[in-house]
């Protein structure tokens, strides 16, 4: 019933006639009064403040991409303070965010999960519309209203800079921050269920007019919406701030069912730059890696190799190289749904405070420990000897194999490798340490070859 309604209700949102006219749809009127010029201000405050800080990703080759599918699928709006423009952050999670004036900020970790230009425009326009129809404004006012019921608790969104957190996952070497402290606090809480439908739903039409399927807007929150490592959707995937994904995608289902048959097989040509996306793909798996993240990457990558289209993995030996990493990373440690499932706080409460050599080590303890290292061993040699397999100078693979026989002390395999991987990669960063590694294997198999005499 609830969806029989939301369509009634949403049907005019999107604009459907207009599809085929190409006019814009005329329900973005401007918004005077209730506090926007505030919740502006705000905005390019922290707008200044992510410049200040190094928050934004500056790649340009990426941002040329983000920004050009924007300007296919923005609306035009009539509210002078809104100007539609596109940022990144380099960040492994799936999410996207907007500010009241225009800003949208894109992860590069929701980035690597969606599967086209058509995906991309989908949350674009998902965002654009929270913008457009004065979310923000409607969202803030609402909460206003809450805290002065409450007896006058502050407002997260207007918080002064004092009252901001920037914490680095990453570490100086990386653009990154906690996007919730910017925007109020808990990002789920920002619009209301309604929004958020009515954000699916219009991101339909902004899509469909540029010639993209609607299904689209289906597929990116399919793409995005379940963290890899867990059997549950990840609370911080992308549109999550209304709780039933399953409801709001029943939704969009029965909206897509409803459009005429042209606008439902409307369709362009997508590339989203094959080259520079791997790199965000790459980039991703290794911040998952050394965010002591290998499971998710594990996954991730299970996914991007069955779902994406051979066209666009070819060749795919950099995936398989990077599942090497992660399995070699994950060592005897379990996944993040068996330490969920079987680990008590009393155990939480230890490994909270031990060095990953250390949790190894505690691991290793235990049976089951070291059935899982010897598990992930196999599984690294499988993936880098698959990636060697379709490029036989995947630098990457050699060094990873490398570093298994190393911990293996299987020191002449790890030598070879080593030596192969200098050799493809001569200037690479972690030359200094590989050079070490093999003055160890070379003092090694200098004390075997006294022993054998």
């Amino acid at each position: 019933m609830r969806a029989r309604i939301f369509i009634t209700l949403l049907a005019p949102l999107l604009g459907l006639p207009d599809l085929a006219s190409g006019q814009e749809p005329s329900f973005y009127e401007p918004m005077v009064g209730n506090g926007q010029q505030q919740l502006v201000k705000l905005a390019k405050e922290q707008e200044e403040l992510f410049v200040r800080r190094g928050v934004r990703f500056n790649d340009p080759e990426l941002l040329d991409i983000v920004n050009r599918v924007g300007e296919t699928i923005f609306p035009v709006v009539l509210d002078e303070y809104i100007n539609f423009r596109v940022y990144l952050i380099r960040d492994p999670s799936p999410i996207a965010f907007s500010l009241a004036d225009g800003q949208i900020y894109i992860h590069t970790g929701l980035l690597a999960r969606l599967g086209d230009e058509a995906q991309l425009a989908a949350v674009l326009a998902h965002e654009a519309h929270h913008v457009a129809a004065h979310h923000h404004i409607l969202a803030n006012s609402a909460r206003r209203k809450k805290a002065n019921i409450a007896g006058g608790i502050a407002v997260a969104l207007n918080r002064g800079e004092s009252g901001q957190s920037f914490p680095s996952e990453f570490g100086d070497q990386y653009s990154t921050t906690s996007y919730a402290s910017l925007i109020g606090g808990n990002p789920q809480s920002v619009f209301s269920s309604n929004q958020e439908i009515e954000a699916d739903a219009a991101s339909i039409g902004l899509i469909g007019r540029a010639g993209h399927p609607p299904a689209a807007s289906l597929q990116a929150i399919a793409s995005i919406r379940q963290d890899p490592e867990l059997s549950t959707p990840s609370p911080l995937a992308s549109f999550t701030s209304y709780d039933s994904l399953t409801e709001r995608q029943g939704l969009l289902q029965e909206l897509v069912d409803g459009l005429p048959v042209q606008s439902a097989n409307a369709t362009i040509t997508y590339d989203l730059a094959a080259l520079v996306l791997r790199r965000v793909i790459e980039m991703t798996i290794d911040d998952y890696i050394r965010l002591d993240r290998p499971g998710t990457a594990v996954a991730l990558i299970d996914a991007m190799i069955k779902n994406r289209p051979d066209a666009f993995l070819e060749p795919e030996a950099f995936l398989y190289a990077a599942k090497g990493d992660s399995h070699l990373e994950m060592g005897p440690a379990p996944t993040f749904d068996e330490q969920l499932t079987t680990m008590d706080s009393k155990k939480w409460g230890i490994l909270a405070n031990l060095t990953r050599a250390e949790a190894d080590a505690y691991y290793l303890e235990t049976e089951q420990g070291r059935a899982r290292l010897a598990k992930n061993l196999e599984s690294a040699a499988i993936a880098y000897n698959a990636a060697i397999e379709l490029d036989t100078n995947n630098a990457r693979a050699y060094r990873g194999l490398g570093d298994l026989h190393f911990a293996k002390e299987e020191f002449r395999q790890s030598g070879r490798n080593y030596i192969k991987y200098l050799k493809l990669s001569p200037n690479a960063l972690d030359r200094p340490i590989v050079l070490q590694k093999l003055q160890h294997i070379k003092a090694e198999l200098s004390k075997q070859k006294e022993t054998e005499k």
